[in-house]
This record gives structure tokens, C-alpha cells and sequence, in this order.
């Protein structure tokens, strides 16, 4: 009678197993522990884990870590003898880069605003200038420690982003409605009668940035840029609202010394500042949803 041969026990379960356990173990190392312990640092050269979320994108360990080399690399350059930050400090200091950077991506993205390999090219020809290539490349190793794909892909690319989302962020209507208003409230308000002082005063209470005040007698030589209204204007005269690249202004003139070339303007203004990137960043951030893997900062 042929003997029965035990039933052999496929080995892909216990594999899968040992996958699965191996995963729980690193992904404990990295929710739980520091995250300069080692297993933090072995796991995230292998496995692109997440270090924070924003908006369901990852920024992972990896780009963190490069992050952290990178600003130690700088901070020892630019503060050689003095007390370097923390690691901590250095860790929330890239952590808030990483964040800021990957916000700017998305809202260009949504804004439909790119950077061309042409604008690349053009952006970094600038800055070589006459130098040959190898010395343009050395330059990049001793002041920023990064060879040319590095720089381009990671320093000139989100500063011509940023760059571009800034110019958009400033013409925008859509960004800039609530200080248009503004402006054309306190503007409608001087011609009604109300006293500049009093507008001025209210305006300076909004969330936005205002400037304004008595600039004296303005000759025609000396007009500001953005101010050419001011020429056509009589005495006991208010402009409309003037829009530059980065303001909306209101211009009042209360008296008119002398003509032609020789004339004089005494000007009062209220400066309303436009929204810029920065503030249309923080409110995009505020907006967001953000979740934070990473342990060991606050």
C-alpha cells in the first residue's frame, strides 16, 4: 500500500505574514517614535511614507530628511562659530518650508499657472551668465551644496512658480475684490463730504494694510510713480479709485500752487495695499486640510 505523503503547506501565507508585520513595525517606528530614530530613517529610504498630508497629498519622509540635510548644511555655513538650532527647530523649520512649498504648488495648479522648461532655461542662462559650465556648477556646490538638476528642480523651479503666482495673485479681481470695495467706499465717502481723517481712520481698522496721510506740496517733478492723476487735477478735487501693480489709491487735492511745470499739489492720499502672496498663501493654508504624521515636533 503506497504510503501517504503529508500535505505540504504553501509558503506565500507565512511571506505575506512577514510583510505585513514587517509594515506595522516600521509604520509604528514612524507614527510613534522621534523621527530621527533609525528605523524612521531606514524605512523612509525604502518606503515613500507620508510626513504630512495636505489636501491629500503626501509631503514624505524622504523629502523631509533631504530637507533637514539641506538646512543643516546652510545653517552650518552661514553661522560657522555660532549655536546652531536644534534639530527640533530645524526639523518645524522644514517641516513649515516643505508646507508653504507644496501650498504654492497646488494653488498655481489651480490657478492653471506652470513654469515652461523655456523659462527654465532661460531663468538659469541668466545666472550663469559668462560663466563656463564647470564653474557654474562648482558655484552651486559651495554656496547651496546641490549639483544643477538639484537646483533646477528644487530652488528655480518654485521660485519662478512663486514668482508667477505672485504677478497673478496681484492683477486678480477675484483676489483683490474686498480692497477694490474698500478703496471705492472711502472714496465715495470723500466726495460725499465725510472728512478724510475720519475715512482714513476707518479704513486703517479693516484687516488689510493702509497707508495714507497729508503728503504736502507735491511739485510736478516729484510726482510718485502710479500718481499721474495728481497733474490733471484742480483744487478741492478727489480722484477715482487709481489702481497700480500693487495698490488701489485715492488722491485728494486741496490746493494747487502755481501752473504748468512750476506747480505745486497739496496731496492727501489713502494707500490700500494689495493682497499679496503671502496672505493669499496663509488663507489658502487656513482653508486646508492638513494632517501631521510625523512625531517628535509640535
Amino acid at each position: 500500500m503506497e504510503a501517504i505523503k503529508p500535505k505540504r503547506t504553501p509558503r506565500w501565507p507565512k511571506v505575506v505574514l512577514a510583510v505585513v508585520v514587517v509594515f506595522i513595525v516600521w509604520w509604528y517606528g514612524l507614527v510613534y517614535l522621534h523621527w530621527n530614530s533609525w528605523i524612521v530613517r531606514v524605512a523612509t529610504n525604502i518606503i515613500p511614507f507620508p510626513a504630512v498630508m495636505l489636501n491629500g497629498e503626501s509631503i514624505t519622509y524622504h523629502d523631509l530628511l533631504i530637507e533637514m540635510r539641506q538646512s543643516h548644511w546652510l545653517a552650518q555655513k552661514q553661522n560657522e562659530g555660532m549655536r546652531l538650532p536644534d534639530d527640533d527647530e530645524m526639523l518645524s523649520r522644514a517641516l513649515e518650508s516643505l508646507v508653504r512649498e507644496k501650498a504654492l504648488t497646488q494653488l498655481a495648479k489651480q490657478e492653471d499657472i506652470t513654469v515652461e522648461r523655456e523659462e527654465l532655461k532661460n531663468a538659469l542662462a541668466d545666472l550663469q551668465g559668462e560663466q563656463t559650465d564647470e564653474a557654474f556648477d562648482l558655484t552651486l556646490i559651495e554656496t547651496l551644496n546641490v549639483n544643477r538638476d538639484t537646483f533646477v528642480d528644487e530652488i528655480l523651479r518654485p521660485l519662478l512658480l512663486a514668482q508667477k503666482l505672485k504677478t497673478f495673485v496681484l492683477a486678480s479681481s477675484d483676489y483683490q475684490s474686498s480692497i477694490r470695495v474698500l478703496a471705492e467706499q472711502a472714496q465715495i465717502r470723500i466726495v460725499g463730504g465725510t472728512l478724510f481723517g475720519v475715512i482714513l481712520q476707518a479704513a486703517q481698522q479693516s484687516p488689510f494694510e493702509i497707508d495714507g496721510g497729508d503728503y504736502g506740496y507735491i511739485s510736478v517733478g516729484n510726482v510718485p510713480d502710479g500718481w499721474s492723476a495728481l497733474l490733471g487735477m484742480g483744487e478741492n478735487s478727489t480722484s477715482p479709485v487709481i489702481e497700480t501693480i500693487d495698490a488701489f489709491i485715492v488722491l485728494v487735492v486741496e490746493e494747487v500752487i502755481g501752473s504748468g511745470d512750476d506747480a505745486q499739489f497739496h496731496t492727501k492720499a489713502i494707500i490700500f495695499h494689495k493682497r499679496g502672496l503671502d496672505d493669499v498663501l496663509e488663507q489658502y493654508l487656513d482653508d486646508s486640510e492638513i494632517k501631521q504624521i510625523i512625531k517628535g515636533v509640535e
